[in-house]
């Protein structure tokens, strides 16, 4: 058992790295912040799963004590850790919802960094001083999935709904996972009897969160997908900046978009205006083009991306 323990601890260090480089790499050919952030996320959370490996690899000749069971190590180090793993996914999050305010950037660090000091000072050791140390955790991904789901109930905007309807099951599934991970808390911490340790299970099972590993899976493959198409998209185009929000996220999905449908360069900046709301007399005044050569981009753009009407495009696009 031990054996299969080091193997799928190590199996999730290599996965952090893995991870944390595509997302470095996409970052420095589009500057996007964003890749930046998740980078941070895989490096922290490596560094997370290190403690238990680093714990595991130096206990594994010791006789096993059950008063150990509760015990929390380097609590001050996990906290920063944890802190800043789960500060930046908030930061991806806020990134995508246009958030810029300072205070709800970094309030819900703040909160964090003070539960978990107050747990960890004015509770004696035991099963509730662990549980409510992690439950720390979780408590700052239900903040976030709450916060989702209220930008998402204030959208009134067609095009902000689809946008954000992009994410609808990565953002369910890691709900879901934050539940499962408060559930398998609950059981481990305060349910299981540490009595049932033997040399078979790994004396820091109480630190481990197989769920929480789930959604790091979840997590790595999006960024990794994500990661990749831009790595091939930059590859054919180089990156342009931009400062207007909705422009900055036309521009992440329209070269994926245009290579779907094989839409040539000419009609690529056509749809990039029609998503804009521009008609096609402003089209063909910003392009010097004439009107009827607009209006037969207009159509084989509609034709080749099997869609009736302009609304019908606009909706296609957002849903990614």
């Amino acid at each position: 058992m031990s054996l299969v323990f080091f193997v799928y601890t190590l199996t999730l260090l290599v996965i952090c790295a893995l991870t944390a480089s595509v997302c470095v790499s996409a970052h420095l050919v589009c500057h996007r912040k964003v890749f930046l952030y998740a980078a941070g996320m895989f490096l922290l959370y490596l560094f997370d799963v290190s403690f238990i490996f680093q714990e595991e690899f130096l206990s594994q000749n010791l006789v096993f004590d059950s008063t150990q069971y509760y015990a929390i190590n380097y609590p001050i180090l996990k906290m920063i850790v944890g802190g800043g793993f789960l500060q930046c996914l908030w930061l991806i999050v806020c990134d995508y919802l246009d958030v810029r305010n300072r205070t709800l950037l970094f309030g819900p660090l703040v909160a964090f960094f003070a539960g978990s000091l107050a747990v960890l000072f004015l509770l004696p050791e035991g099963p509730w001083r662990q549980y409510l140390y992690y439950s720390m955790r979780q408590v700052f991904l239900i903040f976030i999935s709450l916060y989702g789901i209220y930008r998402r109930k204030r959208a009134t905007d067609p095009v902000e709904v689809m946008r954000l309807e992009r994410f609808r099951k990565p953002f369910i599934a890691c709900s879901l996972l934050t539940l499962c991970i408060l559930c398998e808390d609950t059981i481990v911490i305060l349910v299981l009897d540490p009595g049932f340790i033997t040399s078979d299970f790994p004396l820091y099972l109480s630190e481990r969160n197989f769920s929480e590993n789930v959604m790091l899976l979840v997590l790595a493959w999006f960024s990794i997908r994500g990661s990749a198409h831009t790595l091939a998209i930059r590859f054919e185009r180089p990156p342009q900046r931009e400062d207007v929000p909705i422009e900055h996220h036309i521009e992440e999905l329209l070269p994926v978009y245009c290579r779907r449908y094989g839409l040539s360069e000419r009609e690529g900046e056509v749809l990039h205006l029609i998503l804009l709301g521009r008609d096609n007399q402003n089209i063909a005044n910003e392009l010097t083009l004439a009107l009827g050569t607009i209006k037969a981009h207009v159509h084989n753009i509609l034709k080749k991306t099997n869609q009736e009407n302009r609304e019908n495009l606009k909706r296609d696009f957002w849903k990614g």
